[in-house]
C-alpha cells in the first residue's frame, strides 16, 4: 500500500450558491457522454471547465472532463456509489435529508496544468491536492492522479530502469551467444566489459524493479482516484443534502471525519462506508508507533502521546480547525484522528452521532462558534473530550485489521 495520498486544503465555511434548477435527472445508469451542453447549466459548466472538454451525465452527476472516456465512466461511477452510501448513512442514523433537484456538477481534469488554472481562478490553493470541493460554486473538480506532478521523481526512475535494460539487451545482442564478456556503457559515459552472466543478472534485476515500479504507479493512480474522489464528492453530497449548514459554522471535525469514512476503495461492495480505511488506520498506528498486533491503548499512553506531541489531544481536535492544516512526518494527523473518532461514533454510539449532527445543523444562521463553544457543543452529547473518551474511541479503532506497512513511492 503505497504512501501517497496528501489532501491539503478544506471545505470553505461560507454560503454555499444556490443549486439551479435544470431539467429532471435521467434514470439510474442512464449515462450520456457528448460535447454538447443542452441546458444553460451545462454551457457554464464546459465554459468553467475550458476548451476541449466533453459532458458525462449519469443519475445524479453531471461531469464535465477531458480525460479518456472510461476514466470519466469510473469516475462517475464513484461519485454514484459515495452518493449512495451518504444515502444509506442518512438511513442508518435515521436523519433527514433533502435531495437536490438537479445534478451535482463536477470537473475531471487530464492535465496538471488545467486543474491548477481552475484553481486559481477559484483562489484555491491547489499545492498538493488532488481535488477539492468548492463551496461557492458547488462544484467538485479533480485531477487525474496517473498527471500528478509528485509521480515525476518516479516516472524518471521507471524511465532510467527502461533505458539501462535497453542497453544491457543491445549489449548482449552486440556480443552474441559465443561471447563470454559484455561491453557495457557505465551511467558516467565510459565502457566497461562484465562477464556475461553478470549482465544477465542485471538485466533480470532491472526488468524486476522496473516492472514493481510500474506496478506501484498503477496502484497508485487507481487508489489515489477512488479515495480522492470519494472524499471530496462526500463532501458535496453530505452539504447538498443538507446534512452540513449551508451558512457555514460546521466543525472542521465532523467534515473531515465523515468525509474520511468515504474514502476506502472498495472491497467488495460499491464504496467504503462499511469498511476499514486502511490509509488513515495505518497512519493512526504509526503516530502511536504500535508494533504489530498491538490494540489496547491506555489513558496514560494517550496522555504520553499527546505530550510528546504524537497526538492532538482530543479537546484540540474537535475545537480547532487550524489543526487540518498540519503535516508532521508525512502524515496528516487531524485527519486520522477525525476518522478514528468518526468511525467509532458511527459504528459504536450512531444515536449520539445523529443527535450531534442535528444538534450543529440546527445552529443559528449567524453562529460562528468559537473553540470553547464548539468543545461545548461536542460535550453536551458525547461527555468530556478526555483521555478517558480518547482511549475509548481508540481502542476499537485499534482493533481493526492492521494494514501492512506501506511502500514508498520514489
Amino acid at each position: 500500500m503505497p504512501q501517497w495520498y496528501r489532501r491539503t486544503g478544506r471545505v470553505s465555511a461560507v454560503i454555499l450558491a444556490a443549486i439551479t434548477l435544470a431539467r429532471p435527472p435521467r434514470a439510474a445508469g442512464d449515462e450520456q457522454r457528448g460535447p454538447a451542453a443542452d441546458s444553460p447549466r451545462e454551457r457554464e459548466l464546459l465554459s468553467a471547465a475550458g476548451d476541449g472538454f466533453a459532458l458525462l451525465r449519469s443519475e445524479h452527476f453531471l461531469l464535465a472532463c477531458d480525460t479518456p472516456a472510461p476514466l470519466a465512466r469510473s469516475t462517475l461511477e464513484r461519485l454514484e456509489a459515495t452518493h449512495a452510501d451518504v444515502e444509506r448513512f442518512c438511513e442508518r442514523l435515521a436523519l433527514p435529508i433533502r435531495r437536490p433537484q438537479a445534478r451535482l456538477e463536477a470537473i475531471l481534469f487530464a492535465r496538471p496544468e488545467g486543474f491548477q488554472a481552475y484553481a486559481e481562478r477559484l483562489r484555491y490553493d491547489h499545492r498538493g491536492s488532488l481535488g477539492f470541493y468548492h463551496a461557492v460554486t458547488n462544484r467538485s473538480a479533480f485531477l487525474d492522479s496517473a498527471a500528478d506532478p509528485g509521480l515525476a521523481p518516479a516516472r524518471q526512475r521507471l524511465a532510467g530502469l527502461e533505458s539501462e535494460y535497453e542497453a544491457y539487451r543491445a549489449a548482449l545482442r552486440r556480443a552474441g551467444p559465443p561471447k563470454q564478456t559484455v561491453e557495457v556503457q557505465t551511467e558516467s559515459g565510459g565502457r566497461r566489459e562484465m562477464p556475461r552472466t553478470e549482465a544477465l543478472a542485471r538485466i533480470g534485476k532491472l526488468r524486476a524493479e522496473a516492472n514493481q515500479l510500474a506496478r506501484d504507479i498503477r496502484e497508485y493512480t487507481q487508489q489515489a482516484n477512488q479515495m480522492v474522489i470519494q472524499h471530496e464528492g462526500s463532501h458535496q453530497v453530505l452539504f447538498n443534502m443538507d446534512l452540513h449548514r449551508r451558512e457555514g459554522g460546521n466543525p472542521q471535525w465532523l467534515m473531515e471525519g465523515l468525509a474520511c469514512l468515504f474514502e476506502p476503495p472498495p472491497v467488495s461492495g460499491p464504496a467504503g462506508l462499511a469498511g476499514v480505511n486502511q490509509f488513515r488506520l495505518y497512519d493512526l498506528r504509526r503516530l502511536l508507533e504500535l508494533p504489530a498486533g498491538a490494540a489496547a491503548i491506555s489513558e496514560e499512553q494517550i496522555r504520553r502521546a499527546v505530550a510528546e506531541g504524537a497526538l492532538l489531544p482530543l479537546q484540540q481536535l474537535i475545537s480547532d480547525p487550524a489543526v487540518f492544516e498540519c503535516r508532521e512526518q508525512g502524515v496528516w494527523p487531524a485527519y486520522a484522528e477525525a476518522w478514528a473518532v468518526a468511525h467509532y461514533l458511527y459504528t459504536q454510539r450512531p444515536t449520539e452521532l445523529a443527535r450531534y449532527i442535528g444538534r450543529v445543523r440546527d445552529r443559528q444562521e449567524d453562529r460562528r462558534p468559537d473553540p470553547p463553544d464548539e468543545l461545548e457543543d461536542f460535550v453536551a452529547v458525547f461527555g468530556p473530550a478526555d483521555e478517558k473518551l480518547f482511549a475509548q474511541i481508540l481502542e476499537p479503532v485499534l482493533r481493526l485489521p492492521a494494514p501492512q506497512a506501506r511502500a514508498e513511492l520514489k
